[in-house]
């Protein structure tokens, strides 16, 4: 039997695909005489069915086994259809939101979610207006998919009726190798990550509350000069990766056989030193190589493909558990965490950044953590460090190299910006920049915002949501919204949501409708608004705009689970781009006719790579 939570999280990251049924529900939300006629149309249907059926059967008994077993297939379509016609119609200030229409009794929309979880997140969205949540059936589990600005926003804002760690418990049991090392430390944790339990929560001890600490320890640790500190490192680090790749000796082009397989290993071991220190690395040579392998079976890891069926997958997360605990014992030979020597020390060679060291700390208080325990946790840790900022920055370089003009345009920003050495104040300012870093994110992140209500009345305006059903928001859906985004560029040229658009995120102060959300053209005083010059006569530089779009660019959650690591993946993203073209001269060779698309096999976890290898050449730029 699988684990209630882990039932969902494999439905949740699975995929394949089932056709759209009942249109007449598209897009509305109010009692429209068509739509009504089309129920009782798809009854009649049914009536029409049943009665042929029955016509047939009386000629082969084997017929009269078919219609009898189809029969509940029909009749269950026909009620579900009926309702959540009547649910998505209902005018009540506490009604239930309407179920997606199913065939298959008990198991309800399973096998749709299962075959193809992004098809069938779309094609739900589809039937109603963009603001009606949906539910969907899952065998004995209820889960329901909310969108639209105003959902997606109150969601955050209830945080102190939700409970977001229900999918965390599932990747720690699963993904990570904690179900079997003392899972009792964090399973039964309910107490959130707020300095205050949430209301109902098992009264623990402030030792006892992992999840607290967890949160308290990394928020604190990736802010103000501890942040500093380690992308500081992290630059250096990644300078001299590529250093290492393509020594500055090498002035003729070198063919690199995979160019995304070049970052993966480069930013990974950059990352690793800033925040581990040199030793994680040194102890695991193979470390880079498992780590990637690791996250190729992330999938099968989160869908509880048992071990015999998936063997690979154990063996690599078995390795990388392994490899850190070796790491964690040659520290504590080093290191005494609680000396009073290393209070305000952001830096030492053997745990690395001292968020590392705050963690062990904090562990030791948790009853019965495990020295194995541990070691998954920070699995996990270096599984977030990575398995998202590595494809973005990928993603930015590779968009950025496909189209010439954006190439000459973002190696003219760093040189200005950073006419020497890096220098990320700048590079973290720099419009262009950050709308190119926030696009990718928009573009080629897939995941499933999850929280539960942990209270019986939870609402959201007219809609309830019983407690312990999951409540989920697809990032992937949000950020093609076509209601929202903004796909007109300055030029008049349109940029589809499902395009790369380098300035979607761009707001200029002579257009009024440019930046991330769409405006009503009409709405727009006649003439536009005034357009703002500098003193040369040129109009004003663009201004980053992501908040145009709260609530549907969520690349990083909301609320107080919103990621902790978002601040340094930025410094990564900004810093991965300014080295690669600061330092070579890149020419990727794409197949002609090719184009380049994300790994779906990723989806849900985040932000997808690159779908195969892509050819590259390269060469050191020359210094003027």
């Amino acid at each position: 039997m699988f684990h209630r939570g882990a039932l969902v999280s494999f439905l949740l990251y699975s995929t394949v695909t089932i056709k759209p049924k009942l249109p007449y529900f598209a897009n509305s939300g109010a009692i429209h005489i068509n739509e009504l006629k089309a129920v009782f149309y798809s009854i009649a249907m049914f009536d029409d069915i049943v009665a042929e059926g029955y016509s047939l059967a009386q000629r082969d008994w084997r017929l009269t086994a078919l219609v009898a077993s189809l029969v509940p297939f029909a009749l269950t379509y026909t009620i579900t259809s009926l309702l959540a016609f009547l649910a998505a119609n209902n005018k009540g200030d506490s009604r239930s939101p309407p179920i997606a229409p199913y065939a298959v009794p008990f198991f309800g929309n399973l096998f749709a979610f299962l075959f193809d979880n992004e098809r069938f997140v779309r094609n739900a969205l589809g039937r109603y207006a963009r603001d009606i949540p949906v539910q969907f059936r899952l065998a004995n589990r209820k889960l329901t998919l909310i969108s639209g600005t105003s959902n997606v926003l109150a969601m955050f804002r209830s945080s102190r009726y939700l409970d977001a760690n229900e999918i965390i418990i599932i990747a720690v049991d699963n993904a990570f190798g904690g179900a079997s090392v003392g899972r009792e430390c964090y399973a039964l944790d309910n107490t959130g990550s707020r300095k205050e339990p949430l209301p109902g929560s098992r009264p623990l001890k402030m030792s006892d509350r992992i999840w607290y600490l967890q949160h308290k320890t990394t928020h604190a640790n990736l802010v103000g000069p501890p942040l500093v500190e380690i992308a500081e490192r992290f630059v250096k680090c990644l300078g001299e990766e590529l250093d290492r790749a393509i020594p500055p000796s090498q002035t003729d082009w070198v063919d690199v056989p995979d160019f995304y397989g070049l970052i993966q290993s480069t930013m990974f071991a950059a990352s690793t030193n800033a925040i581990y220190g040199p030793h994680l690395i040194r102890l695991n040579p193979d470390l880079n190589k498992d780590f990637w392998e690791y996250d190729h079976h992330i999938p099968s890891l989160f869908k509880l493909v048992p071990r015999l069926f998936a063997p690979k997958a154990y063996a690599v997360r078995d390795r990388l558990v392994a490899s850190v605990k070796k790491w964690h014992a040659h520290a504590a030979e080093h290191v005494d965490v609680k000396d009073p020597a290393l209070e305000g020390v952001a830096w030492e060679e053997y745990y690395g950044s001292k968020m590392m060291r705050d963690r062990v700390v904090d562990y030791i208080g948790v009853a019965n953590m495990t020295d194995d325990l541990r070691a998954c946790l920070d699995v996990g840790l270096i599984w977030a460090a990575n398995a998202n900022i590595v494809p973005t920055v990928g993603w930015c370089l590779i968009d950025i190299l496909t189209r010439p003009t954006l190439a000459t345009t973002a190696r003219a920003e760093i040189a200005t910006l950073c006419p020497g050495e890096i220098n990320m104040q700048p590079l973290l300012a720099s419009p262009i920049l950050q709308s190119i870093y926030a696009e990718e994110l928009r573009l080629r992140n897939a995941i499933f915002i999850q929280r539960t209500p942990i209270i019986d009345t939870f609402k959201m305006g007219p809609w309830k949501f019983p407690k312990g059903d999951l409540i989920i928001v697809s990032s992937w859906q949000e950020a093609r919204n076509r209601e929202t985004w903004n796909q007109r560029g300055r030029d008049g040229e349109e940029h589809d949501v499902e395009e790369f658009w380098a300035e979607r995120f761009l707001v200029y102060k002579d257009d009024p409708l440019s930046g991330p959300r769409l405006v009503d053209a009409a709405k727009v005083k006649k003439g536009g608004e005034e357009v703002d010059k500098v003193a040369d006569g040129e109009a004003s530089p663009p201004k980053f705009a992501p908040e145009k779009v709260a609530g549907q660019f969520i690349p990083y959650g909301g609320s107080e689970n919103i990621c902790p690591g978002r601040f340094y993946a930025k410094q990564e993203a900004m810093a991965g781009m300014a080295l690669f073209l600061a330092k070579f001269e890149i020419e990727l060779q794409i197949e002609p006719g090719r184009v380049l698309e994300p790994n779906k096999a990723q989806f849900g976890f985040g932000v997808m790579g690159p779908k195969g290898a892509i050819k590259a050449r390269m060469r050191r730029r020359k210094v003027e």
